[in-house]
């Protein structure tokens, strides 16, 4: 497969430098896209979730007879991460997260996750669970030592025993100073502590497994967070989309030296602001090298987000990238 996925209102693109851009199952429209190891992830809101596995994985998992892109979750998917081991976490509408492992024919409901949503929201009044889930996080090396869920509308909750089975079987909201319109959450690669979210009125960091937070405003002009790449260091370094406007209108990029202390704004040529909000993602095996897509173009950094170079352009509106390189 190598090629970069991007994730669009008629299928996935696959583009790969000097060649012309595939077309993956087009007819659909994919909110979301993921890529570790060989094995590749695709959401279909409303629809389910569709794979591509490398020929290591199809001797391993009993979706091996697939040659190409395959489905193998069917309901109303939003978001899906692939862990090291292969399983898909696979976060849905309304709110609730699915485990599916290499090569099952069904997926496993984590049941605390659903009845930790019900409970409070019957401590807070109807209303407080959430439209979706925006997203499912863990560290580089996998869910082991902590799981977290991220809930459109409904913050952040975190599983901080996964168990000597991965049975996720308490599920706690850690939220305090976090908005609860959570779009999108990432977990340091190195430490599960360290958390970044965006939301629709920001940027925010939490340092204590979300128990707290953080928002970080110095630098940007713009309050409507986008997707982040962090890069581990001391400090760490990170890369955000951001917009002005709803839903990702009057888009920019960011870079932050000092782990979202600050930020400073990046020009690509001679451009420094979209009609969306872009992109960005890094390589699951190598955290300096980061793709970006701004406007219709997709771009290539190999120094951590310091300099980049134009790979493809003509693109159409793209929603979710991945580096399956």
């Amino acid at each position: 497969m190598p090629g970069i996925l991007i994730a669009t209102d008629d299928g996935l693109l696959e583009v790969i430098p000097g060649e012309e851009p595939e077309r993956i199952l087009g007819g659909n429209r994919i909110s979301d896209v993921d890529y570790r190891d060989g094995l590749a992830a695709a959401v279909v809101p409303g629809e389910g979730v569709w794979v591509h596995l490398s020929d290591e994985w199809k001797a391993i998992a009993r979706w091996r007879d697939a040659d190409d892109w395959t489905q193998v979750w069917e309901g109303d998917a939003r978001s899906v991460r692939v862990a090291p081991g292969g399983e898909l976490y696979i976060g849905g509408a309304p709110p609730a997260v699915f485990v599916l492992y290499p090569g099952a024919q069904e997926a496993n409901e984590l049941g605390a996750f659903r009845g930790a949503l019900r409970a409070s929201e019957g401590q807070q009044n109807a209303g407080s669970s959430g439209t979706e889930v925006s997203a499912v996080g863990f560290p580089d090396n996998g869910p082991e030592e902590t799981l977290y869920v991220a809930v459109d509308g409904g913050g952040v909750w975190c599983a901080p025993d996964p168990g000597a089975n991965l049975q996720f079987e308490n599920f706690e909201k850690r939220s305090s100073g976090l908005s609860p319109d959570v779009s999108g959450l990432w977990v340091h690669p190195e430490r599960a502590d360290r958390l970044f979210a965006s939301t629709a009125s920001g940027f925010y960091r939490s340092d204590d497994s979300g128990r707290t937070w953080l928002q970080s405003i110095s630098g940007l002009d713009r309050s409507r967070a986008g997707n982040v790449v962090v890069i581990p260091g001391a400090p760490d370094t990170l890369v955000m989309g951001c917009a002005r406007r709803e839903p990702d209108l009057d888009g920019a990029l960011f870079r932050s030296a000092n782990g979202g202390v600050s930020w400073t704004r990046i020009m690509l040529e001679s451009e420094d602001e979209w009609e969306h909000a872009p992109l960005v993602a890094r390589l699951w095996d190598s955290p300096e090298t980061l793709f970006a897509v701004a406007g219709d173009k997709i771009w290539g950094s190999h120094d951590g987000g310091r300099g980049w170079v134009p790979l493809a352009e003509d693109l159409p509106r793209a929603y979710a990238v991945a580096p399956a390189l």
